[in-house]
């Protein structure tokens, strides 16, 4: 490089940035955004007294911003942003005054906002500082900065009262970002006045409208006739919204999710809002919308998102899903869950073949599921579940071309026949939940092979019978299994976190006197609780069962045939099932539930039961059972009238006649 070097632009440069940089006095402009460098700035930069624009943004830099770079006096361009610098900015680069970009977004920056940033740089247009830590009050002093821009506040720590009334200065605004932040309380009447503005993002604070208790959002809004992307969600938002079709037609976003804290937006949609022929993106979830939207199908054919969830809080949408959507041919996410759609959704299928993402669950929508779903090609979720989705054979076995589906939600209808076998052919499945229907019929011997993404499978209250593929085991993400209230016969290993199996037809591994079962499930190292009850095991509790998951917590085994005695190592756990409950029962501080009922547990309860000093649904510091069941055992011996026994009833030990206890347990009778 020559000294006499005024401008230096590299691409695609990796390490640290060169120190040799700062030996070049007449350097102007610097761009190194959107390479690959590491470390720290150099303190040589600083001595670029003539550097105009200095651009490090989109990198992997590390460290502080250096107070030397304060010395930068002749600065039109400070980019530092989208890179993994830390700590406070130093108040001296609030004091380069020629400023006119300022850009810190996504960092992890923390600290305050000089209380005078806005009179120490006057000449400043954007200001980007969004995506850090900042705290603290927004300074009232930046409705100074009156050719500013863009102010780009959000994702930050700012908390106040009230927004600052001097933000309404600034004329020249078009973007303004505020969102996730801790702000509260009125916004001010100029705020929504700016006649240039392009982007009002509010989103995710507990803001309320300026008309007082109403909390509306005033209606002058549509003189903002520059707007395209309005986000107001998550804040405390209310009232009549039948104006919003007057709005810009240059409108591109609508956001006004989740301001049901107060009464919610409320009344219908206004049908004017087909005038926005330029609308992509509407979203008015969690409110209290109502009526009927038959309009919607009219809506701009630039449509890519419908987000209209949870609307159920007064009447919720009702009537029919109008079929005219599949005029809107660039759809790609229609979220209608949550309310009151009824009808037949045989049509669904001809939508939009650019569909990312159907969610309809939780109405009472009809009829059965097309087989030209199977032209979803892009699919990634597909939610019809608690509907009332009916037919013979219902899961159409098209389903299975869905290749790029991870999500799919089908539980809670009527559902019935059997599983389609192309549905284990979705190798990106994540989420399978097929619970509460009247499927039947036995799973695939290689299903958990077919599927080596799954995470959660739901399977629970229908009729499968036969045996656990063992092929599960090599599902290696799988998480959650929920099969109860089936028919399945046999066990199976899997990496998992949580397992119930409760109410099938499970019996032990032929041949052996121990519950085989539990020293399989050793091999899963992250398991937390499984639930084996209302089945037909038997047998005694392996000394494996202190070999389970360190996280383990809940062992439910009630209504087996489990007997024998408990193994001294199940004190390494938190639960019990059966045999003479050890005297180390004292040392499970961790125990959060205890359900022994209808197994053969026999011996005296252990006076180390008063050491135990947590239990779910626990009183006060957690000392206090409530969910304590030792019925119908063989227990003997008089009960414990203090210590964690002090607000046990006599439904506790029905059915253990060797037990006595005090009066208020109504004597040895009450255990007959």
């Amino acid at each position: 490089m020559r000294g006499g070097a005024k401008q230096v632009v590299i691409k695609v440069l990796e390490g640290d940035i060169p120190a040799c940089l700062g030996s070049l006095p007449e350097l102007e402009h610097l761009f190194l955004r959107a390479n690959h460098l590491t470390g720290t700035i150099p303190v040589t930069l600083s001595n670029l007294s003539k550097l105009k624009l200095l651009d490090l943004g989109e990198n992997r830099l590390s460290g502080s911003i250096l107070e030397t770079l304060g010395n930068l006096t002749n600065l039109n361009l400070l980019h530092l942003g989208f890179n993994n610098l830390t700590g406070a900015v130093p108040p001296n680069v609030f004091n380069i005054s020629t400023l006119r970009t300022l850009i810190l977004e996504s960092n992890n920056l923390t600290g305050h906002l000089p209380q005078n940033v806005g009179l120490m740089l006057p000449n400043l247009q954007i200001l980007g500082p969004g995506l850090n830590g900042f705290s603290g009050q927004i300074p009232h002093s930046l409705g100074n900065i009156l050719n500013l821009t863009v102010l780009d506040l959000g994702g930050n720590n700012f908390t106040g009262s009230t927004i600052p009334p001097s933000l309404a200065n600034l004329s020249k605004l078009e973007t303004l970002d505020l969102s996730r932040n801790g702000l509260v309380g009125n916004t001010p009447d100029g705020l929504w006045n700016f006649s240039g503005l392009h982007t009002l993002n509010l989103e995710t604070n507990n803001l309320a409208g300026t008309n007082g208790f109403s909390g509306q959002i005033p209606k002058s809004l549509v003189n903002c006739r520059r707007l395209h992307d309005l986000r107001l969600s998550s804040n405390r938002f209310s009232g009549n919204i039948s104006w919003l079709g007057s709005m810009s037609n240059l409108m591109l976003r609508i956001v006004l999710d989740d301001n049901e804290l107060t009464n919610g937006f409320s009344g219908q949609i206004p049908k004017s809002l087909v005038n926005c022929r330029r609308l992509h993106d509407l979203r008015l979830s969690s409110n209290r919308f109502s009526g009927n939207i038959s309009w919607l199908g009219s809506m701009s054919n630039l449509m890519l998102r419908i987000v209209l969830d949870d609307n159920e809080l007064t009447n919720g949408f009702s009537g029919q899903i109008p079929k005219s959507l599949v005029n809107c041919r660039r759809l790609q996410d229609l979220r209608l869950s949550s309310n009151r759609f009824s009808g037949n959704i045989s049509w669904l299928g001809s939508m939009s073949n650019l569909m990312l993402r159907i969610v309809l669950d939780d109405n009472e929508l009809t009829g059965t599921l097309s087989p030209s779903l199977a032209n979803f090609s892009k699919l990634e979720v597909l939610g019809v579940g608690h509907n009332r989705l009916t037919g013979t054979g219902s899961i159409p076995d098209t389903i299975g071309m869905l290749s790029n589906l991870g999500w799919l939600y089908l539980h809670f209808n009527n559902l019935t026949g059997t599983v389609p076998p192309s549905i284990f052919n979705m190798s990106a499945l994540q989420v399978l939940n097929l619970a509460t229907n009247r499927l039947m019929g036995r799973l695939r011997h290689d299903a958990g092979s077919m599927l080596p993404n799954l995470q959660q499978l739901f399977l629970a209250n229908n009729s499968f019978d036969g045996p656990l593929p063992a092929s599960l085991a090599n599902a290696t993400k799988l998480e959650n299994v929920v099969l109860f209230l089936n028919k399945f016969s046999a066990q199976f290993l899997a990496n998992l976190q949580k397992l119930g199996l409760w109410g099938n037809s499970l019996t032990n591994m032929p041949d052996t006197t121990e519950l085989s079962i539990i020293t399989a499930l050793t091999k899963c190292t992250v398991l937390y609780g499984i639930d084996l009850s209302y089945n037909l095991l038997s047998g005694i509790l392996p000394t494996s069962v202190g070999k389970l998951s360190s996280y383990f917590s809940i062992l439910a085994l009630e209504e087996n045939q489990i007997g024998g005695t408990i193994p001294l190592e199940i004190t390494n756990l938190t639960d019990l099932a059966s045999g003479v409950i050890p005297s180390d029962i004292g040392r499970l501080h961790n125990l959060q539930g205890l359900y022994l009922f209808g197994n053969r547990v026999e011996g005296l309860i252990p006076p180390q039961f008063y050491q135990i000093v947590r239990l779910v649904q626990a009183l006060g510091q957690l000392r206090s059972i409530k969910s304590l069941n030792l019925s119908f055992n063989q227990l003997e011996g008089e009960i414990p009238s203090d210590g964690i026994f002090a607000n046990l009833t006599a439904n506790s030990f029905v059915g253990n006649h060797g037990l006595c206890g005090a009066s208020r347990f109504g004597g040895a009778k009450v255990f007959q």
